[in-house]
This record gives C-alpha cells, sequence and structure tokens, in this order.
C-alpha cells in the first residue's frame, strides 16, 4: 500500500483556508497521515497534463458561452488513465480514491457503476466515462459509507484531516 497526491497545478495562490485539495498544507497532511499509518506516500507530477487537458479545455469552452465540468474531464483524462497508468507501472493492481461511489461485479463479470450510499455524496455523474479496465483496477472504500461515518472514522483515529472542510469542486479555481 502506498498513498499518492497528485500535482495538478502551480498552487502558490491557493490559501490554506480555501476549500481546495490541492495545497502544499494538504500534501503535508496527507504525507503526515501516511506516515503514522505506516505507509509511503508520493506526489506525483500531472501539473502539465492537466494544464493543457483539463484547464485549457475548461477556459476555451467557457469563454465560448459553454458549461464546462473540469471535475468529469480530469477523472477521465488524469486519474483515472494517468494515475492507474503509473500505478500498474510501478507495480501496483489497483488503485483507491476517495470517491463516494461503488463498483459491482456483475454475474456476467461486467463491472457496474453505482451510486454511493451517501446519496448527498455520490460522484457517479463524474465517474460516468469509466471504463471496464478501470472499473475493474479502482476500489472506492467511501462509496459504502456516509459522510459522518468517515468524519467520525478519521477522529476516532485521531487522524488531522478529520475536520477538514469538503474541497470544492473546481480545484483550481480559488473562489
Amino acid at each position: 500500500i502506498s498513498g499518492v497526491t497528485m500535482k495538478l497545478f502551480e498552487n502558490k495562490t491557493i490559501c490554506e483556508e480555501s476549500k481546495t485539495c490541492c495545497s502544499f498544507k494538504d500534501v503535508f497532511d496527507a504525507k503526515n497521515i501516511a506516515a503514522r499509518l505506516g505507509f509511503n506516500h508520493y506526489v506525483f507530477n500531472f501539473s502539465e497534463d492537466f494544464y493543457n487537458e483539463i484547464i485549457k479545455k475548461f477556459a476555451n469552452e467557457y469563454i465560448n458561452g459553454l458549461t464546462p465540468n473540469p471535475c468529469i474531464d480530469c477523472n477521465k483524462k488524469i486519474k483515472f488513465k494517468k494515475l492507474l497508468d503509473r500505478a500498474i507501472v510501478l507495480g501496483y493492481d489497483n488503485i483507491a480514491t476517495g470517491h463516494y461511489a461503488r463498483i459491482e461485479c456483475d454475474k456476467s463479470g461486467r463491472y457496474l457503476l453505482k451510486k454511493a450510499v451517501d446519496k448527498s455524496k455520490d460522484q457517479t455523474y463524474f465517474l460516468y466515462s469509466m471504463t471496464q479496465y478501470e472499473l475493474s483496477k479502482t476500489i472506492f472504500p467511501l462509496g459504502e459509507l456516509l459522510k459522518s461515518q468517515v468524519r467520525n472514522l478519521a477522529q476516532k483515529n485521531n487522524l488531522i484531516n478529520a475536520k477538514k472542510p469538503d474541497s470544492q469542486d473546481i480545484c483550481f479555481v480559488k473562489d
């Protein structure tokens, strides 16, 4: 087991109190939790790909009067493509993310993306483009839990992120 934080953009302008997931403090917190739980933590720099494939597309669509959703594109092109590819190259069988969703395998062996138990936190909309291969290599451990249960588990284990605010939808937009 290893933990990973993806560096997706230069985040010097993101204040530590903002509702983003990509500040230096967030990386520091993740490294501390990994060390406390006894596994390695890595930072993978995908910032060039993120800029070219996500931010540029978002800006172009927005300027042209469209309503872009960079989270869907990031999941498709970065998290479940580049991150999964990197994990496989490094010898890992699966990736696990903090998305609120579930994956089930039906009798025919087909993987199904299912809504999270916590309907108010369900993120399947952002994951609709996952392929069978990606679904077969992904674990969503939070999908069976309510957000309050996740917070309680973090609190019970004295994890420093137990009371951290939820991240905002568009991580590279400050406010």
